[in-house]
């Protein structure tokens, strides 16, 4: 996409083996420029993995417009050395064979990929190699309500450059495996919340549930490409865990957190410290299709307790860190525990 300062770019990240068609979903529905990094097991450029990655990036915008113009993909390999001859042989390319089916693997092997799997590092390489003044950081999962980007530019040239250390917090939702037409504005969610087919993203976690959801759903939609902030919330909880608009300027993921153990709760931990704002916006809203099954939450608690003990030090180091950096806001925030 041609560069454009004040647009919002969209922060993806995901696994090689997640690189198929599903990632035209996000073209389709997000409006923006999309910055992805895509995570690599090998240290070498030229394995398999890499090269049909390539292939199959190119092929897909080279048939698609809208993922031409949007879409920058960047890859991230495990730490090796560097030197010339590490880059990707055109001739390697065009040879390669990528016919073979995604292979099925254990629960244990799922558990240990998961458990090493550079979710930070993925995160800040893909915000590093934005170029526009606003981000928003999601998952491949993660759908937007309509005109999300243009109602979200027109406030944040507002309110994030008249204060940069206030954040634009969306709402989450999960619907439901069957929902067919999925939810473009607050009518349509309220609708399939009527229907019980619509609910807040993991509610019985409490980590995206925010208050006035009622007074939310009730206020008249905003002309089209506006809308405004319903309430700024303290940061009161350490569940709590906002999606958000804001400058690139935040600080970073930390790295030394494992995936699934507040891997992305931390940078909500660390914008406490640091003084931020977050401000509760009208209209706009995120969506996961599908609930989370009981498997899929028994391997999430399998890999936090696989990773536990290495978690604990890392959550020791941050709070050593934050208590430095930030000493005056050390009795303001929560304590931050696993």
């Amino acid at each position: 996409m041609k560069e454009d300062l004040e647009r919002i770019t969209l922060i993806l990240h995901m696994s090689f083996n997640r690189v198929d068609s599903s990632i035209e979903k996000q073209i389709s529905n997000w409006e923006g420029p999309i910055s992805l990094a895509v995570v690599f097991p090998s240290q070498s450029p030229d394995s398999a993995e890499v090269l049909c990655a390539v292939k199959f990036l190119r092929e897909f915008q080279k048939n698609d417009s809208n993922a031409f113009q949007k879409l920058s993909v960047h890859f991230l390999f495990e730490k090796g050395e560097c030197s010339e001859s590490n880059f990707i042989d055109e001739d390697s390319i065009n040879k390669v064979k990528c016919e073979n089916p995604k292979k099925q693997v254990s629960d244990y092997t799922r558990i240990r990929q998961m458990a090493t799997y550079p979710v930070n590092e993925a995160r800040n390489l893909a915000r590093n190699l934005s170029s526009t003044r606003y981000m928003v950081i999601a998952d491949m999962d993660h759908m937007f309500s309509k005109n999300f980007e243009a109602k979200m530019i027109s406030l944040a040239q507002k309110k994030l450059l008249q204060d940069p250390m206030t954040v634009l917090v969306y709402r989450i939702f999960e619907i439901a495996d069957d929902v067919k037409i999925f939810p473009q504005t607050k009518n349509d969610l309220f609708s399939l919340f009527n229907k019980k087919k619509a609910q807040e993203f993991h509610k019985y976690y409490g980590a995206h549930s925010i208050p006035k959801l009622q007074e939310w759903f009730k206020a008249p939609e905003n002309p089209e490409n506006n809308t405004k902030i319903q309430f700024y919330r303290l940061y009161k909880s350490r569940h709590w865990e906002p999606q958000f608009v804001s400058l690139r300027k935040i600080p970073f993921h930390d790295t030394s957190f494992y995936y699934s153990t507040r891997d992305n709760t931390v940078l909500r931990w660390e914008m406490c410290r640091a003084g931020f704002k977050f401000a509760i916006v009208e209209d706009v809203f995120m969506f996961h299709v599908g609930y989370k099954t009981s498997k899929e939450k028994g391997i999430v608690k399998s890999v936090a307790n696989f990773v536990k003990k290495n978690a604990l030090k890392s959550l020791k180091g941050f709070n050593e860190r934050m208590n430095r950096l930030y000493p005056a806001t050390r009795n303001t925030c929560p304590d931050y525990r696993l």
